[in-house]
This record gives C-alpha cells, structure tokens and sequence, in this order.
C-alpha cells in the first residue's frame, strides 16, 4: 500500500515476507511500481486475480524485464510487435485470450506483411504469452493454437578451410590482419566475439592457456552475452599462443586483445577491403574461419561433443553440420559390405 512520506510517496510491496518499497514524486507512480512489483512476483499457476490485468500492462512489464535478458536488437523488435497490435486486443483482459483472438491478428498481418516477418512477429507473441502463462496471468498460452507461417528449413552452406590453406592467407595477407585470420580459425570465436575480447579474458599461466568468452559486441551496438548466453572457455592452441602473448603484452586488463592498440576495435568492412578477402579467400565469408575451427579440431580427433563446448553450441545438433561435411556421420564398416556383398 503506497503512502506519503513529506512532499514524497512510498510505494510499499511484501512478497513472500520480505518487503519492497521505493519512492516517488505522484501517488500515481507509486502504485504503477506496486502493480508491477506484484505482478513481477507472482506465481506461476493461473491467478483470476493477475488474469484481470490488461494486456498492455502486462505487456509493459515484460518488455521492462525482457531488456536485461536479451540483445538491444531483439528486445526493439519485440517493442516494435506489440506496438503493432490494435487497442481492442491491448485494453481486454489477460485472462480473455484466446488462440482465434490471436489468429485474425496474424491472419491480418498475412496480407500485408511477408511470411519472414509474420514469423519473427509470432516469435515475439510466443516469448510473451509463454511468458504470462508461467507467470500466471492466462490459463494457457494462446500461441499454442495459432497457425502461424511455417519456417523453411534452412540448409547449412559451409566451406572451411584446412589448416594449410589457413596458413598460406595469413601468409599472403601478412601484419595485423594476419593475426586476425589465424585467431578467428584457431579459436573459432565469432567475429563480434573476438572484437569484445579483453586482455583480462586470456589466462595464459593455466594449462591449458584459455581464453574466457565472456561477451560480444555486433559492430555498431552495445555489448551483449555471447549468443548462447553463458561464457565458455576455448583453449589456445600452440600454434596461436606466440601470437596471444605478443598481442597481450604491455596491455591492462580491459583493453582490447584483437587490436592493433588496445584502445580501437576490429571493423569488418575495413578488413575484408584492406585483405581483399573475397579474392583471398575464393569467395568465403569471415565466419567460415569459425567453421574452418571446428572442422579442422573434428579432423584431429577432438570429439563432437568438445567441439560443441568450445563453439558455445546449445545443441549437438548444430555442431552436427561438420561431421556432415567430413563424411563422419558414415558408418566405414557398413560401407565396405556395400561395395564387398
């Protein structure tokens, strides 16, 4: 219950025993803080008390929420979703959703909208429906009845290169941008992954020395957790490690490992131009160094599931794309009866 305290107002929550409070200059604010706060804390069974709450007020709670929990890009693209929803559906009640209310929603969006981005649209309305419905705040999720444009199952187009052909570009390109080639294929870090590593994140007393992928940082945005969400640790290889410690050297903790200085960061466009990458590499993209990584690592005998840990796969499934590629997938001893009788 908000109350005033001199020419301030408080606005006062218990949960669970503990008590919250916070101030504020309007009784208005005070008891916005309070809804939210309840709501925040609720249980994750149906309420009939938090299913009264309006649409838009909840989904203003799970945007405020969802900002720490997802990349700045993401969370203005779902902002951008429910402001695209009509009033009728934001001023209703959570706990009167319904899978047709959502599907003409969709249904309208289909004809002026392409497939693409009704989907990216439903991802945004699945996130928060599952959202509430964990909380409480609808019996169950609408989304789970809606029939939404189905994906197109995207077909993984690789072209790694060996170890050898790593070592004639870096050769070829020479200085600095050498270096890059040969810590994104020996580490497998992603480009926005390597432009954020910080000389604090490299531990090379450990054995094995490691490097600690704490975050990223897409050009042009903030930083950001690595896109699996959790820091790993990828071992640096020997042959890379005269190359760490020359680029670490006389740096503090915070400054930038890939680097020419410590203080700028690398930039892709300036990269590719100043290497002449497409040439120089026949036509490969920059993120094929990472899979250059992992199947060099395959073709050493590191096993599929370590390989997997050091990428920062979440499933086995992705990592799954190069065994494909190398043919390890193939059973030898059920080939050599096909071709023997």
């Amino acid at each position: 219950m908000s109350r005033k305290r001199g020419d301030k107002w408080q606005g006062l929550v218990k949960v669970r025993g503990q008590q919250f409070s916070a101030t504020f200059d309007t009784e208005k604010e005070a008891k916005a803080w309070e809804e939210r706060e309840r709501l925040k804390y609720a249980d994750t069974t149906f309420s009939r008390k938090l299913g009264v709450s309006k649409v838009n007020t909840v989904a203003e709670l799970w945007l405020e929420i969802r900002k720490d929990e997802v990349a700045e890009s993401t969370h203005s693209t779902d902002k951008m979703v429910i402001g695209q929803l009509p009033s009728r559906l934001l001023n209703r009640q959570m706990r009167g959703i319904k899978p047709q209310d959502v599907q003409l929603i969709l249904d309208g969006w289909r004809r002026s909208k392409s497939p693409a981005t009704v989907r990216r649209y439903c991802d945004t309305l699945g996130a928060f429906f599952r959202w509430a419905a964990q909380r409480g705040y609808v019996p169950m999720n609408p989304m789970d009845g809606v029939e939404a444009p189905k994906r197109k199952h995207k077909v993984h187009q690789i072209s790694p290169l060996t170890e050898a052909e790593v070592e004639e570009i870096a050769l070829e390109i020479g200085g600095f941008n050498a270096e890059v080639v040969l810590f994104l294929a020996y580490t497998g870090l992603r480009w926005g992954e390597a432009r954020a590593l910080r000389v604090g994140d490299v531990q090379l007393k450990e054995q094995p020395p490691r490097i600690q992928v704490r975050r990223s940082q897409p050009e042009g945005a903030k930083e950001k957790s690595p896109k699996s969400g959790r820091m790993r640790i990828v071992p640096i290889a020997q042959r890379l490690l005269p190359i760490v410690e020359k680029l670490a050297v006389g740096r503090g903790r915070d400054a930038y490992l890939i680097s020419r200085d410590g203080r700028s960061q690398i930039w892709r466009g300036r990269f590719v131009r100043s290497t002449s990458w497409p040439q120089i590499s026949a036509g490969r993209t920059i993120h094929d160094l990472r899979h250059s990584a992992a199947c060099n690592w395959l073709r050493r005998g590191v096993p599929v599931n370590t390989v997997q840990a050091w990428l920062g796969h979440a499933d086995l499934e992705t990592t799954a794309i190069y065994t494909t590629y190398l043919g390890m997938g193939i059973d030898l001893g059920a080939y050599e009866k096909m071709n023997n009788g």
